[in-house]
């Protein structure tokens, strides 16, 4: 971009303009934010301030002279041989520059000096922010003067630097100077402060570099002095000369999740010293600060314990949450019990996720929600989790019909066992319970060692002849499939008419196959074993597939031991009552036109994970310092979490089209 030297001028004076607070502020901030004790009185105290109006311009393959002062000034920073110890440095980073360099130094009395800062680009044109750093002899502690621009070209409206001051913004825990991404246009901040709370990000003052009229939606913006809200993206113009260009402004509260504060009342660390049970609730408080996206919840009282089956024995603790009332959770619906998902072996966080919003996309009704937050427990951060609801009976969850209550609220039993719904679960590593009984089915992973269990109702209110009525119930259902296959006599007609009694009398055919696509489309093993498997019916209704649950092990990927088929046919189209269902030629033909209308669907889904991966990158550079990845079950583990993310939008595109060929062929 060529300028005249008018131009030029101009630019200089508005720039001085602007920066005249920056330059202020700048002389107490840079200069001792990297410092430690030394023999030069305070070393705290020390300080380097560059003279500069904020941009400066090097003629390419060329040199520039500014003046900078230290204090106090005999602060030493001579190498043995009395040359000085001062570098150029990139102002966000503070490694050394690349495209510029001092090349001499010589003092000018004072405390003062005179730097020559060379080109050394080779020609490429360059625009960075730097700040002079000098290393004092006494202590080797490096102390950094106040940001400026250098630059190999002349530029016209542009905003060059963007930071937040502690100093201007109490509720900072440090300074903090943005990185830019030059393809979107866009200054990022992150606060790193959560103990506490987080900063309050509603009434921030940018201090910035620019050359040009700076606005924010048409009002003046004073580098230091302005406050905006920046709980959302902040746009800025800057306009010199007729030239107008716009910068947003985005400040990210720790990884720019909701956190999540637990304190319990035994106040141990870490989690894993904490949570040591799976059967007895802890007394336990918990509050959100929404940051921004959703609500924030006040400290309430609740109950915490320990879940999982293998995930139990890893360090980073799943729990179960129950609150003595129904709440509203980060914009999800009221209920009293919620799950605090460690995702500890899924690398991309986001398996189960993705499940669930794929559920939703089709006829299974209530799916889990969540959302991912940062978890501070006792005051330690603790990880990336994702809160979600638990799979439980509800008017907003399993919606069948529930055991009525008396006047001070207890539950009455005593109800008819054909006049209450019945969630069922199919799990062949469950803790045990009275509640249970072995699968018929011999084809599962497990053989008889499978075992149905009834979730509702629940443990202490089902009575036996409520156990019996849905136990016979699923009982028939499996003799009925099986007897189709077991018997050598019948003739096609007599077994497609025994199909056509089960679709019509016992199942929700369309529950059952969007629940099995479920299962193809995202690799899941778990319905061969079976584990998580559910199914539910209501009063005077058949057997529907469903809930969703458990998709964060083993999925979404090829490499896993049982996943090996998937690369190349239909992965679980012989597990459980599907062995069966797919005999019956009508069953089939409607999974083939429910594929069809669903994949349209389903392949957007590919997008959202390469989106959430977005969201969730700061997530995961936190999570990973504090849990680095150490299961390999997913394929994974020896992946960036970048690369992870696309290797899973990678498998499960590859998978869509496998699903789509098989099915086709049919």
């Amino acid at each position: 971009m060529n300028s005249t030297p008018t131009h030029q001028a101009q630019s200089k004076s508005l720039v001085v303009l602007s920066l005249a607070l920056l330059a202020l502020v700048a002389t107490t901030l840079f200069s001792g934010g990297c410092s430690s004790s030394s023999d030069v009185g305070a070393e705290e105290d020390v300080r380097v301030t560059v003279t500069t109006s904020g941009i400066e311009s090097i003629p390419q393959g060329g040199s520039i002279e500014l003046l900078f002062s230290v204090t106090p000034t005999n602060a030493d920073f001579t190498y043995s041989n009395g040359s000085y110890n001062a570098r150029l440095y990139y102002a966000s980073s503070k490694s050394r520059a690349f495209e510029a360099y001092i090349t001499d130094i010589k003092r000018a009395g004072d405390g003062r000096y005179k730097a020559t800062i060379a080109d050394r680009n080779n020609g490429e044109l360059f625009q960075t922010n730097v700040c002079i750093g000098i290393t004092l002899n006494s202590s080797g502690s490096t102390h950094y003067s106040n940001v400026f621009c250098v630059q190999n070209h002349d530029i016209e409206a542009a905003i060059t630097t963007m930071s937040f001051l502690k100093s201007d913004n109490p509720s900072l825990e440090a300074d903090i100077h943005c990185s830019f991404d030059e393809k979107r246009m866009t200054f990022t901040a992150r606060s790193m402060k959560w103990r506490g709370g987080l900063a309050d990000p509603t009434a921030l003052k940018a201090t910035f570099l620019a050359a040009g009229r700076v606005t924010v939606n048409g009002t003046l913006q004073q580098s230091g002095a302005t406050a905006n809200d920046f709980s959302k993206p902040v746009t800025y113009q800057v306009e010199a000369d007729g030239v107008r260009k716009s910068y947003k402004v985005e400040f990210i509260n720790f990884t720019g999740l909701p956190v999540v504060y637990v304190k319990s009342s035994t106040n141990q660390q870490p989690i894993n010293n904490d949570i040591t049970s799976k059967d007895m609730w802890k007394d336990a408080t918990l509050r959100i600060e929404g940051n921004g996206e959703f609500e924030d919840l006040e400290e309430v009282q609740m109950q915490l314990r320990g879940r999982g089956n293998v995930t139990w024995g890893w360090d980073k603790k799943a729990f179960n949450i129950k609150f003595a009332e129904q709440q509203k959770v980060l914009g999800m619906k009221k209920h009293k019990r919620w799950i605090m998902l460690a995702n500890y072996a899924d690398i991309t966080m986001l398996r189960n996720d993705v499940a669930y919003r794929i559920s939703d996309l089709t006829s299974l009704g209530w799916a889990p929600k969540g959302q991912h937050v940062e978890l501070v427990y006792n005051n330690q951060y603790t990880g990336t989790y994702y809160l979600c609801e638990q799979v439980r009976v509800d008017k907003n969850r399993v919606n069948i019909t529930e055991l009525p209550k008396a006047a001070d609220g207890t539950t009455l039993n005593n109800v008819a066992p054909d006049k209450v719904g019945y969630l069922v679960e199919f799990d062949f590593h469950a803790d045990p319970t009275p509640w249970q009984w072995p699968t018929n089915f011999h084809h599962t992973k497990y053989g008889k060692e499978s075992i149905y269990l009834v979730k509702y109702p629940d443990d202490d209110d089902l009575n036996e002849e409520q156990f019996n009525y849905i136990r016979s119930e699923v009982n028939n259902l499996e003799t009925q499939l099986m007897t189709i296959k077991e018997n050598p006599s019948a003739t096609q007609a007599q077994i497609e008419s025994q199909y056509e009694d089960i679709i019509n009398k016992l199942i929700d055919p369309l529950s059952f196959i969007d629940y099995w696509l479920m299962y193809e489309v995202c690799i899941n093993h778990e319905i061969l074993n079976p584990g998580s498997v559910y199914l539910h019916k209501d009063v005077g209704g058949k057997f529907i597939a469903g809930p969703t649950w458990d998709f964060d092990y083993g999925t979404f990927n090829f490499t896993y031991g049982e996943a090996q088929p998937a690369r190349t046919s239909l992965y679980v189209s012989g597990a459980v009552w599907y062995r069966y269902l797919f005999r019956n030629p009508k069953f089939k033909a409607m999974a083939k036109a429910r594929w069809a209308e669903l994949k349209p669907q389903i392949e957007q889904m590919a997008d959202y994970i390469t989106q959430k991966g977005e969201y969730l990158k700061y997530a995961a550079e936190q999570n990973y310092k504090r849990w680095p990845m150490t299961v390999g079950t997913n394929g994974d583990s020896n992946l960036t979490f970048e690369e992870s993310i696309k290797a899973m939008r990678r498998v499960f595109t590859d998978r869509i089209k496998i699903i789509d060929d098989c099915i086709n062929e049919w």
